[in-house]
């Protein structure tokens, strides 16, 4: 069904770009559900001036204090970019380009960036991810993040600020503190529940039960369909690389003559993979004894047990998949350290030769038709992602600024002379400063 949609829908806008009116009409195999979709002719000369993408009004959508409100409708995004595919809207465009091809560079940058289209979403995702208001698909909606929470390996270190949502208004994911992925070791210490990764080696015959038991508040578990968490552990079973990791390391504790082992999660990835899906061997390894050939700064290695949570680095191929199972079902990889830009790209892509985290997110979110749509249909735990997402970028900025200080020409900010002028006559008080530059967003401006 997905894929039928997906191909009218690049025929309208093949057919709106080619500036052609028609109507399509056509029946979805597999569902009652009617598609009827309708472009009237649109003068090319309008486009090219500033416009909404509708031009008649639409009727009141609401009423407030008295007055009619009326609806904003963007419309279809109409075209497509030319190097990656994303979709865009007419103004969104490279405005020093040519207006009859429109280029877009918010995406890939204009075909400065290539990365692997995500896969298309599992049958029984797609399903759970509808519209289609079964009871299935609107539980699982209303509560995807508690859910993905069940599945997920790692947690959110940041404090997630839950009063902004007893208000009225739409729904909104805000957190406050330093954010950061944690993660514990393969088994729980004597005495306490499995937890997170945990739950994939320990207990596996009660894993269900374990997972509905490793929330606390009452109310989310009174929510959750016992049956859906059920069928999304068979998924992950089969499709999720990272899951079938940990599943390796549950088989050797069942062995009898078994050492304690850990878990050693690849950074690295060989030249190329970045365009193929990893396999469990490409992510992952037991370690028997010391390191051996470990990286230990971008590698992750679970322990065999420990106490407490350990932070893992945001340069991770798996951070954002470890955290986000249910967005990235197959455990792709995410943002790491050296993926190179397209050689050809028509833009020159200067002297950085590798592609930035804002730059690698910036890619990832579009909405592409020949792409899975497992990520920008996960609504609430979406937006949880996008925030993930901004903060790694800000902390990413922040400490390329600490590391480079001296080119930044910090020196002449800082020194004892700066801060008696200043009114700090304490030395006690006088501590290492980081100066940041006026072009950082929400940084001071001098």
């Amino acid at each position: 069904m997905c894929k039928e949609r997906r191909k009218l829908r690049k025929c309208i806008l093949d057919r709106r770009r080619n500036n052609m009116g028609f109507s399509a009409t056509t029946t979805l195999p597999g569902n009652d559900e009617y598609l009827s979709l309708h472009c009237q002719s649109t003068d090319i000369s309008r486009r090219k001036r500033k416009r909404n993408s509708i031009d008649d009004k639409l009727p009141v959508a609401a009423t407030y204090k008295g007055q009619d409100i009326e609806q904003l409708n963007l419309g279809l995004q109409e075209y497509e970019c030319q190097s990656c595919g994303a979709l865009f809207w007419y103004d969104e465009r490279i405005k020093s380009g040519n207006e009859n091809i429109p280029r877009f560079s918010l995406c890939c940058g204009d075909g400065k960036i290539s990365l692997p289209l995500l896969q298309e979403t599992p049958d029984l995702l797609d399903h759970l991810l509808n519209y289609n208001r079964s009871a299935d698909s609107v539980n699982f909606r209303e509560n995807i993040r508690v859910y993905n929470s069940m599945f997920a390996f790692t947690s959110i270190g940041a404090k997630i600020d839950n009063e902004i949502n007893r208000k009225p208004g739409p729904y909104i994911f805000r957190i406050t503190g330093q954010n950061h992925h944690r993660m514990g070791s393969l088994l729980p210490v004597d005495g306490e529940r499995p937890k997170f990764a945990q739950l994939y080696i320990y207990d596996t015959e009660n894993e269900i039960e374990n997972r509905m038991k490793s929330f606390n508040a009452s109310d989310e578990l009174q929510k959750i369909d016992r049956n859906i968490v059920g069928r999304l552990l068979e998924m992950f079973d089969i499709k999720n690389v990272i899951v079938k990791s940990f599943r390796m390391a549950r088989d050797r504790f069942r062995e009898n003559d078994y050492l304690p082992i850990r878990l050693r999660l690849i950074g690295n990835r060989v030249d190329g993979s970045q365009y193929n899906p990893p396999s469990c061997s490409e992510i992952a390894g037991l370690i028997i004894g010391d390191f051996g050939s470990a990286d230990r700064q971008r590698d992750i290695v679970v322990e065999h047990k420990m106490e407490g949570l350990k932070r893992i680095s945001d340069l991770h191929p798996s951070f954002m998949a470890m955290q986000y199972p249910v967005l990235f079902p197959y455990g792709d990889d995410g943002f790491r350290i050296g993926i190179k830009y397209n050689n050809d790209s028509r833009r020159n892509v200067g002297s950085r030769k590798c592609v930035t985290m804002r730059e690698f997110y910036a890619y990832r979110i579009q909405n592409r038709i020949n792409e899975g749509k497992t990520l920008i249909r996960g609504g609430r735990l979406f937006q949880q992602y996008l925030v993930d997402a901004f903060s790694c970028i800000e902390e990413d900025r922040l400490d390329y600024i600490r590391r480079n200080q001296a080119d930044l020409r910090s020196e002449i900010y800082k020194g004892i002379k700066d801060d008696v002028i200043a009114g700090d006559v304490d030395s006690n008080a006088i501590g290492k400063k980081i100066i940041l530059p006026a072009s950082f967003t929400a940084g001071p401006v001098i």
